[in-house]
């Protein structure tokens, strides 16, 4: 059966990836019907959530900082401040 499936991933993955993207434009579509239409508690539990996946994802992956002479330098195509 593993033998079946793989045979008919590789000769139709071209229909995988079509009906990937068909669910995924299905999802999005239901996504936007409950934010559109949904009750006004739903909409506050999920901005909710949103915002603590936000603070989660900010202390994972912390942005770099970058010294404002630098990013000044990059701009100038590597021409330092001196001379």
């Amino acid at each position: 059966m593993n033998d079946c499936r793989a045979r008919s991933l590789s000769v139709g993955g071209e229909n995988v990836v079509i009906w990937s993207f068909v669910y995924l434009g299905i999802c999005g579509v239901m996504e936007l019907l409950l934010v559109l239409f949904g009750c006004r508690e739903a909409k506050e539990v999920e901005i909710l959530i949103l915002g603590h996946e936000l603070e989660v994802l900010g202390r994972q992956h912390p942005r770099p900082r970058v010294p404002l002479t630098a990013s000044i330098g990059a701009k100038r195509g590597g021409e330092t401040g001196s001379g």
